[in-house]
This record gives structure tokens, sequence and C-alpha cells, in this order.
């Protein structure tokens, strides 16, 4: 037990080393509609480590609601917590006309069940990674975050592939 706790813990501290971004964090706001049961959550902007806890509050408040996504990517530990929650609430995830959704939003707009993309809207994916004094280097510990992530829950099928090596 006492060996599991310590690995948990090398293990956020080594996500912590390559989610930290320099931003203040995404917009993060919810629009209710009087006459829609479905709320609208909004996210723009780059994902922080802060945005987790933001998310969480908005997320909680609502039962039924799409998420829309507008974000060139962020913290991933951040994101992958953020999409756990869209799956676990049942919501949908949607990119709008022409919108980019890159990197850990790409990892949150596939919790969403169903998912949306408008026409023109991008949608990229790569490898997760550390920034080592200016140099991007794989992160492993990282990628394996990202495919359990995939597998949650059980057959969770992202409806396509998924590769992170650059071939």
């Amino acid at each position: 037990m006492i060996r599991m706790r310590a690995f948990q813990c090398l293990l956020t501290v080594l996500l912590l080393q390559f989610s930290v971004q320099k931003s203040i964090g995404a917009d993060i706001a919810k629009h209710s509609s009087g006459n829609s049961q479905v709320d609208t959550i909004v996210i723009e902007g780059v994902i922080s480590l802060e945005d987790q806890a933001n998310f969480a509050s908005v997320a909680t408040a609502s039962n039924n609601a799409v998420v829309v996504l507008n974000s060139q990517g962020g913290a991933t530990l951040a994101a992958l917590e953020m999409g756990k929650a869209i799956r676990i609430k049942g919501f949908a995830t949607a990119v709008p006309e022409n919108a980019l959704c890159a990197s850990a939003c790409a990892l949150m707009w596939l919790a969403g069940s169903p998912r949306f993309a408008g026409e023109g809207a991008q949608i990229g994916f790569h490898a997760s990674y550390i920034d080592r004094n200016g140099k991007l280097l794989e992160s492993g510990v990282g990628n394996a975050l990202v495919g359990a992530y995939c597998r949650f829950p059980p057959r969770f099928d992202p409806g396509f592939p998924l590769r992170t090596d650059p071939g």
C-alpha cells in the first residue's frame, strides 16, 4: 500500500512537471436557456491546472449539457480530469465551425457522447511531452495516462484508431 501511494505521488509530480502552463487558464462559462433543458458549457483558451476545479463547479451545477470547445490545448492532467467529468456526467462535446480543438482539448472532446464537429473544425492529437529547458521530449508517463484515459470507462471507443508515434 505504501509502495502504491509513493508511486501515485511520483506520478503526480511528473504530471505537474509537464502539465504546468504559463497562462492564466481558459474561460469557462455556462449558458442556460430558459426554454431548453440542455445547458451549454463553453471552454475557450489555454487549459491550465486551475481549470479543473473551475470546470468541476460549473459541471456539477448541470444535469444535461453540451461542452463547446475552442482551445489550442494546455495542461494534459487537467484535461484528462475534465474529460472524465464530461464522460461521467454524460455530456455531449462539440467543436464549432472553423474552431480549433487540439492537444489536451481534443482529449476532452473524445469524452463526449455524442461528439460533434462543425464544418471546418480542426481537432488535433499528438503525443504527450515534457518541456526540458526548451526541448520537447515525449513523455512515456503522459502517454500511458492518455492510453488509460481512452479506456475509461471500459470499452471507451474514440471512434478511430489512436496513435501517439510521429509516423
